[in-house]
């Protein structure tokens, strides 16, 4: 994708700490935050996936319960610890709010759905809440960007599959796709998965919010 730098812009990346699904992708978009003068953050026990790819990162934010017992050395380069105990966020949304504070506009997301079925829908509503304020992205078996009212350029490729799900009831329009859509109105379904692109596509928001889903990466180098 061209012009990721505008496209996410003042990013950071947020570790979670569920499975990393792709650590190929991680790395890149933590060498994209590096480049960018961005960061990368852990939220509490997000850093001991952190440390499974070598990354040191440059913040953890939580109230520090699962943090790897006992702490790794962890060189030269050591990590500020945030404690914040307020028992009514998760340290998830900790993070954000932390990041969002702090003027980052981009956040990219690993490890979203580990633990529990609760944790997954708790994460998956603070990306979209979020996702108001900030771009968020979230890393796994594809790459998903939350999009708000605007126009969204994506460089795909002819018979690329991507995914385009609204959230509530939305107006979307779609062009350069399979099935393109002009000012549609479209609430939570199934309708909008996998559509396939005839070249790069254009999406936008006229109104209410949507995710769109795509199996690769979405070039950061």
């Amino acid at each position: 994708m061209n012009g990721s730098a505008s496209l996410f812009p003042r990013p950071c990346l947020i570790f979670l700490n569920g499975e990393i699904e792709d650590p190929k992708r991680v790395l890149e978009a933590a060498q994209f935050c590096r480049c960018q003068h961005g960061a990368v953050l852990c939220a509490d026990g997000g850093l001991k996936q952190a440390l499974k790819l070598k990354i040191i990162p440059d913040i953890v934010i939580g109230d520090m319960d699962s943090l790897p017992k006992p702490l790794p050395a962890l060189g030269f380069k050591k990590p500020v610890f945030v404690c914040d105990f307020d028992e009514d966020s998760s340290d998830f949304e900790k993070t954000l709010l932390w990041a969002l504070e702090r003027g980052f506009k981009t956040a990219f997301v690993c490890g979203l759905l580990g633990g529990g079925l609760d944790h997954a829908l708790v994460n998956i509503a603070m990306m979209e809440r979020f996702g108001l304020k900030m771009r968020v992205v979230a890393l796994g078996r594809g790459q998903g960007i939350f999009l708000s009212k605007g126009l969204y350029q994506f460089a795909l490729n002819k018979g690329e599959r991507f995914s385009l799900l609204a959230l509530r009831e939305s107006e979307i329009s779609l062009l350069g796709a399979r099935y393109e859509l002009k000012e549609e109105t479209l609430s939570s379904s199934s309708r909008g998965l996998g559509n396939t692109a005839e070249g790069p596509i254009s999406v936008e928001l006229h109104r209410g919010n949507a995710w769109f889903l795509l199996g690769r990466g979405l070039g950061l180098k």
